[in-house]
Formats: structure tokens, C-alpha cells, sequence
């Protein structure tokens, strides 16, 4: 009798341990699901390549052909609550970039970024 009761403990003891794993691994699935997201809208005639700047650390995102529109992630490890959080934009064979000003950005929020032939008529926005 006391080794039946041993085992139904150890046998709910592995179910609640079970249980808590599988719920940590979709809280952790719902914070990934809810990164940020840098959309690029590219209308400028070269190819672009993106940047995520913070803190003065320039992380390559990943580049937008003439006429698209890329969803990119914000790298997990950089930090998006501090004022410093800057996208850069730097178009393949020229001179001129184009940097927005300091984003403060929280889990879930998208920056859109629309990026024109002329950089100084480049905007964004956040939602």
C-alpha cells in the first residue's frame, strides 16, 4: 500500500512538472511572436540595406530590392525601451544614408519604414 501510494506521487509529480514545461515553452513562443517587426517599404532605385543601431552597436537586418516591401525582425538582444533605437538605411552604391530619429519601442510594435528615391523624404512610423 505504501509503495501504491508512492508511485500515484510520483506519477503527479511528473504530470505537474510536465505540465509547467510545456506551458514556460508557449510563453516563450507568444514573446517571440510578439517581437518587434521592421517593415521596409523600399521606392528608392538602388537596393537598400537595413540597420538596427543602438547604443552605438549596428546590427545588419537584412536588404530590400527596388520596388519591395520586407518584413524584418528586431535583433532579441538589443535593447528597444531606451531612447537610442535607431533604424539606418543605407542604399547599395551610394554615399547618402538615411537614419530615423530615436524610436522607443515596446514587444509587439511595428516600425514602417517607406523609404523614397530622395532620403530626406523618407519616413516611418510606429504601431
Amino acid at each position: 500500500m505504501r509503495r501504491t501510494k508512492a508511485v500515484r506521487w510520483a506519477i503527479a509529480l511528473s504530470v505537474v512538472l510536465i505540465a509547467g514545461a510545456c506551458a514556460s515553452k508557449r510563453a516563450r513562443a507568444n514573446d517571440e511572436d510578439r517581437g518587434v517587426t521592421i517593415a521596409v517599404q523600399n521606392n528608392n532605385w538602388n537596393t537598400i540595406v537595413v540597420y538596427a543601431v543602438s547604443r552605438g552597436l549596428s546590427l545588419r537586418l537584412g536588404e530590400v530590392t527596388t520596388g519591395n516591401t520586407v518584413n524584418m525582425r528586431a535583433p532579441r538582444g538589443m535593447d528597444l525601451s531606451t531612447s537610442d533605437f535607431r533604424i539606418r538605411i543605407d542604399p547599395v552604391g551610394s554615399r547618402n544614408t538615411y537614419t530615423t530619429p530615436s524610436i522607443t519601442l515596446g514587444l509587439g510594435q511595428t516600425v514602417r519604414v517607406r523609404v523614397e528615391n530622395q532620403l530626406n523624404q523618407t519616413s516611418f512610423s510606429v504601431s
